[in-house]
């Protein structure tokens, strides 16, 4: 099997901004795995006590294909690479904005010419009164407790065009949450739509091709006259940018000394498109395929829709530790 090999430089350096005390913020991060809540790479823009603090990160990528008849970068996920991203915080009392972008620079397959695109990052506004916090603006979630794929993880999109560690989509939403005391929080989410995850592959595109393949074989092995006019198509729908697509979610957090428990429901957008397939007729007559051959009708794939679903995701967390092992379970 051929495979590609990765590798990759990454110039970055590494700091931690310190957050004082225990905030409501703090608690709702206890099942949110995989992303810590406060890293990155460059300088601080001022002292630990300013409201206003900026960071930045950037890394270089670049592929290199191992064998020779695959030298090439004809997919997104092995261009050559360079982000520059740019983070800024300010916080005033309860009140917390977060502003996040990336400016993308990649090297284009055909041309090699240097393009580069900007990409909106997690940003958000965030109101922390009492017992409640509430932010609002394109978000990132991280439910479960595993390290990386988390089955009860589903709010954001992702972009798969990036590869197999593909990065989230922020999603337009509102967040609350509500912590009536230290071993309990509840959370609610809610998106006016879904944006729909990003692919190094059209799907549309495949499709045809496979469906124009077949059309091609059927009249090769001489039975194209049993389907004239025979053309199929493929078409997509994706999710729409209204509350036809909404997404919306709960979760319920419980902390001890001996598990954290969680349980979560989302109302969610299958990131996946399904293969809605209408199928076509053709009468064939008697004695057509020879002789003595009673009538019947032969049935072809004349439409394939390839739609996103509704689907319902169910979660439940565990997170223990058994003697001197930890255990989590999703």
């Amino acid at each position: 099997m051929k495979r590609t090999f990765f590798w990759g430089g990454l110039l970055a350096a590494f700091f931690w901004i310190g957050l004082p005390g225990l905030s409501a913020q703090d608690l709702g991060s206890e099942f949110d795995a995989g992303t810590p809540s406060t890293s990155s790479s460059g300088a601080a823009s001022a002292s630990a006590n300013s409201p206003l603090v900026w960071s930045g990160d950037h890394l270089g990528v670049y592929h290199q294909p191992l064998w020779g008849d695959n030298w090439d970068f004809n997919n997104e996920a092995l261009w050559p690479q360079m982000d520059n991203t740019i983070g800024i915080k300010y916080s005033s009392g309860p009140v917390k904005l977060v502003v996040n972008g990336t400016v993308e620079t990649v090297a284009s397959p055909n041309t090699w010419s240097q393009m580069s695109i900007f990409k909106p990052g997690e940003t958000y506004l965030s109101w922390a009164p009492g017992q409640f916090l509430l932010n609002f603006g394109y978000q990132i979630y991280n439910w479960g407790v595993a390290d990386k794929n988390n089955p009860s993880d589903g709010l954001n999109a992702r972009d798969w065009a990036q590869g197999w560690d593909a990065p989230k989509v922020p999603l337009l939403s509102a967040d609350l949450r509500w912590f009536p005391d230290r071993h309990l929080s509840l959370e609610g989410v809610l998106a006016p739509y879904q944006t729909p995850s990003q692919f190094p592959v059209d799907f549309q595109s495949s499709t045809q091709a496979g469906l124009n393949t077949g059309a091609a074989q059927l009249s090769a092995a001489g039975l194209g006259t049993f389907f004239p006019g025979y053309t199929p198509t493929a078409s997509t729908s994706l999710p729409p940018n209204n509350p036809n697509s909404a997404v919306a979610g709960a979760r319920v957090n419980y902390y001890s000394s001996a598990a954290d428990l969680s349980l979560s429901y989302i109302y969610d957008m299958d990131p996946y498109p399904t293969p809605v397939v209408t199928m076509s007729s053709y009468a064939v007559p008697a004695g057509a395929l020879g002789a003595g051959s009673p009538a019947t009708t032969f049935w072809v794939p004349g439409q394939i829709q390839l739609v996103n679903k509704r689907i319902h995701r169910f979660g439940a967390n565990v997170k223990t530790t058994v003697g001197p092992y930890g255990l989590w379970l999703e």
